[in-house]
């Protein structure tokens, strides 16, 4: 009978161990296509913490009035005509007809692979490329730690079911 049991934990042990974190983080991520939206607005918009649209951040949490410039007199008023006015000259948050926004996604090279991808297009009508001028070392597709945290506190009992199925298995 103790053999029964032991041989049952010396599996699940097995289990745990050949576990790849990889496969088990985009495996989630990629089965909820509600966490890749989470991912999404905390980087662009809907979320009150989201980085472009309400904290005008890049993946480094670098304003982006500090990287470039301010919007000019002439974005401001030409927001505001065609319904998407700026809060302020400092607030850029790259969301002109909202292209930009719309491109993001998330993407998955292999469940094995490094861990998921955030991916956008970036490069404007006028041939912008909104990466090269307000990303910095980390770009425009990431989470800043504070939202990174809000992340992982949303995707965490999916986490916890999923290891829970390996495991009993």
């Amino acid at each position: 009978m103790a053999e029964n049991f032991f041989g049952a934990v010396v599996e699940i042990a097995d289990r745990v161990e050949r576990l790849d974190q990889r496969v088990l983080i985009n495996t989630v991520i990629k089965n909820f296509p509600h966490l890749q939206k989470a991912l999404i607005e905390l980087n662009t918009e809907g979320r009150k913490t989201s980085q472009l649209f309400e904290l005008n951040v890049n993946a480094d949490g670098v304003r982006l009035n500090t990287i470039s410039r301010n919007y000019s007199p002439i974005t401001i008023e030409r927001a505001l005509a065609a319904g998407n006015p700026k809060r302020s000259p400092q607030d850029i948050n790259l969301n002109k007809t909202g292209e930009y926004y719309k491109s993001k996604r998330i993407s998955f090279d292999s469940l094995a692979a490094d861990y998921f991808n955030m991916l956008s297009n970036p490069i404007k009508d006028d041939g912008t490329n909104l990466e090269s001028v307000w990303g910095g070392a980390a770009g425009l597709d990431g989470l800043i730690e504070s939202n990174w945290d809000i992340f992982t506190e949303e995707a965490t009992p999916f986490f916890q079911d999923a290891l829970i199925n390996i495991i009993a298995a």
